[in-house]
């Protein structure tokens, strides 16, 4: 049990913290190091227990302060089983705090599994706005109108950003200005301005030719990377959507196999080769693949496979699970990847099944391909 003037103490030591302002240290003496504000609290199990369990509303009590907590914003009051904070940020001090799970729920009360704690990231810039409302003399009084101290912080928040946003406005608005005059007057002379008379232009004529034989240098490169970055841009992304024409079974490999046609083609990147996809450009592409079924056969799915430079391999599969009765058997497999693809490549989709029952719908079963 706490002595109650040390819990008193401990109460309201963290509002005067808030309330008293803060001294600055006389000069010639070092000020000391400010003490980080933290609190980490711990369930322990009962005696005879290896857990603890929450209440009927699953609020979960038992909490006990961690010995390596650095100081004390939290009171824990065990009756009520919450958090009564004294001081930490963005909570007003007053607040109270409940953890809560399911009801009745059984706990691990290890450390390392349940626990609770809060840190202090920065000090509190306006007391006045986070000490409780109430009587001068009532330090530990209830928090009243909770809203107006939010709203001022809203406030000041906003304040602050419109005038941080304005003041990059201006400074982004004056080096445009600078900038367009540059440009202006280098289209008018070719260079840079030549103003001044008598010996000095005579003494920087030199300079000013070399400056403006510079800036068409440098205008020069400047084009030639925008008419390199724009044929690069209007250089048309591999993309290649593919709808079902037909399928075959084959009974000797227990397989059925799904024959292509192009919905959508665009780039020479891929090309449908009926029943499989020809990669003719290397790259990064994003894979994806559906195909709807109508069989009453309990597992039924798609694998995607890759053939090339002497080796096959899959690149994924979808499974799912399909209704006894024929009425209700309609289910829908997706799957999708990014894969690295190389020249030559080819790429097929297969039902490990014989004799498969799927919809030949554009929209139910399709593959598709898309250069990243």
């Amino acid at each position: 049990d706490l002595n109650p003037q040390t819990e008193e103490r401990q109460d309201t030591l963290p509002f005067l913290k808030l309330v008293r302002p803060r001294r600055s240290a006389p000069k010639g003496r070092k000020p000391r190091a400010r003490r980080a504000i933290a609190a980490h609290y711990e369930v322990h199990p009962r005696l005879g227990q290896d857990g603890a369990q929450a209440g009927v509303d699953g609020t979960v009590s038992g909490w006990e302060e961690a010995k390596i907590n650095s100081s004390n914003p939290l009171r824990y009051d065990r009756q009520s089983g919450q958090f009564m904070v004294s001081g930490l940020l963005p909570l007003r001090p007053g607040s109270s705090l409940r953890i809560r799970t399911l009801p009745w729920a059984h706990l691990k009360a290890a450390p390392f599994l349940t626990y609770f704690g809060l840190f202090q990231l920065m000090p509190a810039l306006s007391p006045s706005l986070l000490a409780p409302k109430g009587p001068p003399g009532d330090m530990g009084g209830p928090v009243r109108e909770p809203a107006l101290s939010v709203a001022l912080w809203l406030s000041w928040g906003a304040a602050l950003g419109a005038v941080a946003c304005a003041m990059v406005l201006l400074t982004q608005q004056t080096e445009l200005q600078t900038l367009r005059r540059e440009v202006t007057r280098l289209q008018r002379t070719g260079g840079p301005s030549e103003k001044g008379e008598g010996s000095w232009r005579t003494a920087s004529t030199k300079t000013q030719s070399s400056d403006g034989v510079e800036a068409r240098e440098n205008g020069e490169r400047s084009r030639r990377r925008r008419a390199v970055l724009t044929k690069k841009q209007k250089k048309k992304r591999s993309v290649l959507h593919l709808v079902p024409v037909n399928i075959t079974s084959k009974e000797d490999s227990d397989v059925t196999e799904v024959m292509w046609q192009p919905a959508l083609w665009r780039g020479r990147g891929l090309e449908a080769q009926g029943y499989v996809i020809r990669v003719w450009d290397a790259g990064v592409y994003l894979l994806y693949s559906q195909v709807l079924f109508h069989d009453v056969t309990f597992t039924m799915g798609q694998v995607v496979s890759r053939e090339g430079q002497g080796r096959q391999e899959t690149l994924f599969r979808c499974i799912r699970s399909m209704p006894s009765n024929p009425d209700w058997a309609y289910n829908s497999c997706y799957s999708a990847g990014v894969f690295h693809l190389h020249q030559g490549d080819t790429l097929s989709v297969i039902i490990p099944r014989a004799r498969a029952k799927l919809s030949l719908s554009p929209h139910g079963t399709f593959l598709g391909l898309v250069k990243l």
